[in-house]
């Protein structure tokens, strides 16, 4: 197994949770208001928040740790010129390609947490599962928020090959309340 660099805040004692969802979410949307919370009740739980850095999901999730106390760190895209990294971010690091963003969101965090959102999130839960699967990064949670998720989980394990072993990978939470409780008891957030 290769050690993962888990990466903490500047003072370095704050966990890292990397947040997945849409990029296309409105202040107006449900997934935006759930990734405002999420990133509120991490920063209040310690930790702060880890995101494509970008629009949608990511901007809430890194509002909502920014203005409770915590930081919002971005894996934006260098040369990415069509998108604006949010204005919430404490620490935007740019990425050279997007197979780096992803491995730096998956690789540098303490745990993971996926919100709805379309394929680009759907690679990032699935990129983040394999990793787990095959060893590539020492254990730690991954959670998909939303009862859609394990629908749609399910669905695809009719069609692939996908184990108790895999299952056993992946916690499921109704909402973002239940995933940062879940946090909470696996000692990573207060």
């Amino acid at each position: 197994m290769r050690e993962s660099n888990v990466m903490h805040s500047a003072s370095s004692s704050r966990p890292l949770i990397s947040v997945y969802g849409s990029s296309m979410s409105t202040p107006e949307d449900a997934d935006y208001a759930s990734a405002l919370r999420i990133g509120e009740l991490i920063a209040l739980g310690g930790g702060n928040v880890a995101t494509g850095g970008y629009g949608g999901v990511m901007e809430a999730a890194s509002r909502g740790a920014v203005e409770n106390g915590g930081r919002a760190v971005g894996f934006t895209v260098q040369g990415w010129t069509m998108r604006e990294p949010n204005e919430y971010l404490s620490d935007n690091r740019p990425s050279a390609d997007l197979y780096d963003r992803l491995r730096s969101l998956i690789e540098g965090s303490n745990a993971m947490v996926t919100l709805g959102g379309g394929i680009g999130t759907l690679a990032e839960l699935a990129l983040a599962w394999n990793h787990l699967y095959m060893r590539l990064i020492l254990p730690r949670p991954l959670i998909v928020v939303g009862k859609d998720w394990k629908k749609v989980i399910n669905d695809v394990r009719r069609l692939l090959e996908i184990s108790d072993t895999h299952m056993a990978l992946v916690e499921f939470c109704d909402d973002v309340d239940a995933a940062v409780e879940s946090l909470r008891s696996k000692g990573i957030l207060t």
